[in-house]
Parts: C-alpha cells; sequence; structure tokens
C-alpha cells in the first residue's frame, strides 16, 4: 500500500466537497421518501425504530469504546511503518469484533435485567434483538469507511456510502411497502445492509492489506488511552437523545416518539447544513486567526453572516413545516409540525455554539474543557426529561433540547471568552435568535392555536408575506458584504497550499 503525500488545500476542499454532496444527497433522498414510509408505517412503528436507533447508537460507542477516533488520529503515527500500522488496525478490529460479540450476547443474555424493565411497550423480539445484533456487525464497516477519510480516498468513500444506502433503500421499500412488515421489516433492512457492508469491509482490509490479523495489547492500550477519554463526550449527547425517546416511549406512548423521530427527520436538513457548513469554515477560521490582526475580522464578520443564513432558512421552515406535513406525510403524523419550531430554536442557538467551540478547538489546550459543557448539558436533559415528560407529554424531547443547547452554548461562550477570546457578534446573534422566536410566534399564531385543522390558504398567503418581508430585511443592505466574504472565502479555500 502506498504512503501518499499530504495533500494540497485544493485537493482537501474537493474532498470536503465530496464528503457533503454524498451526505446531502443520501439525507434528501430519505426525506423525499419519508411519504412513502410514512404510508405503509404507522407513527408506532416510527416510534419503535426511532427508540432501537437510538439504542443502538449508544451501544456502537459502548462496544467500539470509541476507536474510531484511534483509527484516525494514529495513521499519521504509524504511516511511515506499514507494517506497524496494519498490525495496529488488526489489534483494533479483533477488540471490537471480540467486545462486540462479547458485550452484545451479555445483553441478549441478560435482557430480562439490562433492558426490558426500561422499555415498555417495544418487545425485545424482533426489535430490541435485531438493533443489537447490528450494532455487533456494523462497527467494522464505519471503521473502514473512517480510513477511508483519513487516506484521502474521497471518491471510495463515497461510492461505499452510496451502495450502503442504495441497498438499505432498497430493503426498506422490498420489507416496508411490498411485503409491509412495519417497523420489524425495517430494522432488518438496517441488520441486512450492516452485515453485508460489514463483512465487504473486513474482506476489503485485508484483501488491501491494510489489516494485519494479529493482537498486540500494547496497540490496544494506546488506542484506548486515547479513545476512552472521549467517551463521556461522545455518549453524554446520544444518552440524553435515547432518555428522551425511552421516557416519550414509557410515559406517553410509543406513537409519540414516532412524531419525534418523524420531526427529526425534517431537522436533517439543517443539521446536515450546519455542520457541512461549519467544516468548510473551520480550516478557512483557523488560517485567519493564524494570521491575526485585521484578518479576524473577515471570521467574524462571516459568522454573522452565517447566523443571517440559517435564521432565514430555519424561519422558512419553521412558518411552512405544517403545510409540508399536511401535504406530504399521511394525516396520523400531522402533529410533528409542533416539534419542528421548537427544535430549530435550539439549532439557532447551537450555531452560536459551533462558532465558539471552534475557538476551543483552535488552541488546543483549550479542547480538555469542552466535555464540560457536553456533560453538564447531557445530565441536564436526561434529569428534566425525567421530570417534565409526564407534564409536557409529546413536547417535552424539543423544550428539553433547547434548554440543553442554551445551557451548552452559554458555557462554550464563557470558556471561549477566557482562554481564546474573539470579538464575534453575540448580540447580533442573540437578536437572531429573537427574530427567529418572535416572528414564528406571529407567523404560527394560528397554526398554534389550531394545530390540527385544516390548511387554510390565507393563512399560508398571510406566513408567505411575513416570510419574505423579514427575509428583505434581514439581507437588502447586507449583500455586497456577502458576497465579498465569499469571494474570499472560496478564493482562500482554493489558492492557499497549492
Amino acid at each position: 500500500m502506498s504512503k501518499k503525500q499530504p495533500s494540497s488545500a485544493k485537493s482537501v476542499l474537493i474532498n470536503s466537497g465530496i464528503y457533503s454532496i454524498t451526505s446531502i444527497l443520501q439525507k434528501a433522498i430519505g426525506f423525499i421518501l419519508l411519504p412513502l414510509y410514512t404510508l405503509y408505517l404507522t407513527p408506532e412503528d416510527y416510534g419503535i425504530v426511532g427508540v432501537v436507533n437510538s439504542l443502538t447508537q449508544v451501544l456502537t460507542l459502548l462496544f467500539t469504546f470509541s476507536l474510531n477516533s484511534a483509527v484516525q488520529r494514529y495513521f499519521y503515527r504509524y504511516r511511515e511503518n506499514w507494517p506497524q500500522l496494519q498490525s495496529f488496525y488488526g489489534t483494533i478490529m479483533l477488540f471490537i469484533m471480540g467486545n462486540s460479540l462479547f458485550l452484545g450476547g451479555l445483553i441478549i443474555l441478560f435482557k430480562d435485567i439490562l433492558v426490558e424493565p426500561f422499555v415498555d411497550g417495544i418487545a425485545f423480539y424482533p426489535y430490541i434483538f435485531m438493533g443489537i445484533i447490528t450494532v455487533i456487525v456494523n462497527p467494522i464497516y464505519n471503521i473502514y469507511q473512517t480510513l477511508l477519510q483519513t487516506m484521502e480516498q474521497a471518491k471510495a468513500y463515497a461510492i461505499n456510502s452510496l451502495l450502503n444506502f442504495a441497498m438499505m433503500v432498497a430493503c426498506n421499500i422490498l420489507f416496508i411497502v411490498v411485503f409491509q412488515w412495519g417497523a420489524t421489516g425495517q430494522l432488518l433492512s438496517y441488520l441486512i445492509t450492516g452485515f453485508t457492508f460489514g463483512l465487504y469491509a473486513l474482506i476489503s482490509l485485508y484483501q488491501r492489506g491494510i489489516i494485519r490479523f494479529n493482537f498486540q495489547w500494547n496497540y490496544l492500550k494506546e488506542a484506548l488511552s486515547y479513545s476512552i477519554p472521549l467517551l463521556p463526550h461522545l455518549m453524554s449527547t446520544q444518552i440524553a437523545d435515547f432518555v428522551s425517546r425511552l421516557f416519550l416511549n414509557n410515559q406517553v406512548s410509543t406513537a409519540s416518539a414516532g412524531l419525534y423521530t418523524t420531526a427529526s427527520q425534517f431537522m436533517l436538513i439543517i443539521d446536515t447544513m450546519q455542520y457541512s457548513v461549519n467544516s468548510a469554515y473551520v480550516p478557512w477560521f483557523y488560517s485567519l486567526m493564524d494570521l491575526g490582526g485585521q484578518h479576524k475580522k473577515k471570521a467574524i464578520q462571516f459568522a454573522d453572516v452565517l447566523s443571517r443564513i440559517y435564521l432565514i432558512i430555519s424561519l422558512g421552515m419553521s412558518l411552512f413545516i405544517k403545510e409540508v406535513v399536511q401535504i406530504f406525510i399521511a394525516d396520523g403524523y400531522l402533529l410533528a409540525w409542533t416539534l419542528v419550531p421548537i427544535i430549530l430554536v435550539a439549532y439557532q442557538i447551537r450555531s452560536v455554539y459551533l462558532f465558539y467551540v471552534n475557538t476551543l478547538f483552535y488552541n488546543t489546550k483549550a479542547t480538555r474543557y469542552i466535555f464540560i459543557a457536553t456533560l453538564s448539558g447531557s445530565l441536564l436533559s436526561v434529569l428534566l426529561t425525567a421530570t417534565l415528560t409526564q407534564y409536557l407529554g409529546l413536547l417535552t424531547p424539543a423544550i428539553v433540547l433547547l434548554i440543553q443547547w442554551t445551557v451548552i452554548a452559554i458555557i462554550i461562550y464563557v470558556l471561549s471568552r477566557k482562554i481564546e477570546p474573539v470579538n464575534f457578534k453575540i448580540k447580533n446573534m442573540l437578536l437572531y435568535i429573537a427574530i427567529l422566536v418572535l416572528v414564528s410566534a406571529v407567523g404560527l399564531f394560528y397554526d398554534i392555536t389550531h394545530p390540527t385543522g385544516p390548511l387554510i390558504w390565507q393563512n399560508l398567503l398571510y406566513k408567505i408575506v411575513l416570510y419574505l418581508v423579514t427575509t428583505f430585511v434581514l439581507v437588502y443592505r447586507e449583500i455586497p458584504t456577502i458576497k465579498a466574504l465569499f469571494t474570499d472565502f472560496i478564493g482562500k479555500k482554493l489558492n492557499s497550499g497549492d
């Protein structure tokens, strides 16, 4: 296996584009298929799938000890000595396969103690059982994809991702639409796809000479010493999400958990956009921070522009989400729209967090403090979920998420100001959050008072006018600045490092 020299910034940008397009394409197709799935899956089915998937995300981190991060980090340490790298990766693979089988077997064996007392209304067989088996077979493929990214093989990564997604969609259509197996069909799709690509990844890793199957304790100790400290940060948010769905399922209904899962599908739009943009923004931000002085002002201005763009997109989603659900989604899912405006406010607050947390990642000595924010927010989320679900019902996960991101953003803001201060336009960012809340409240007044009411064209026209006026006020004076900043941003990323 040949060793590649570090790529230019232009190659990094191209690879980032491939990753972003691949991710967006998958989510877009999944979003387009949502009306089809909701036609054949009941809210109860979606609730089962949502709870099981959330559980599998937690178990994946537990089974793998977050060794994906070590796979990426230690590539750069051992790439000059390929036999060592092969043994290092082989050790990780053997450990993950063995640990997954061991822990998965324990959970299945002691399901009466470890699972069933905590999950009401969702049978262990076949639902949770299939989820656990999927966790056992799937991590190898995930690590393979991480390796492809690390070795800058973006095309191979994209092809695998799209083939994986295509197989999952084909299985979903077969099992859900043709056979009408409901939640069982969707979970079976995940299992079959996970097993197929897990086996493919294992064979490919061996045939390409990336791994050697010999286990060495010193490599495992080295990898775990890096990955285990990351677990509290990574698991806290996953556990908080799982607890939200679990309490919604147990204290309200499985159908309510399904409505929350459906609302989360809509949120993938803004979620993907924020993280994709942030991935491209971070290297540029770091370069400006290195230059210092007046160059920081460009990053500050660009952050303000991005915050405004997030606001405009979120406001459009907030005002028109009810009509989208009414037109495209089955009637039983209508109340899912009530969660989306609240989550959008949470994500607007999260955008503030992203700008300030980047300053902490820039200062390598500050990264050790980031877990304080995520862990605090997640613990508060679990506490509030356990306390409020019986009173707030369906709205609980959205409200708790809003509070969680507010707390995380405040802590990160305070840490950033003390450790690596950057004078982002925080007053503007807070103003954008207030505008989102205020305009959404004014525009959705009729919908809030008639959450299951029919589509009223006069109300839709009123919201369109309100949205256009608000958007015009937000952008009309800033168009030249926006053009200049984007030109500088794109030009710098293309030209630097060539």
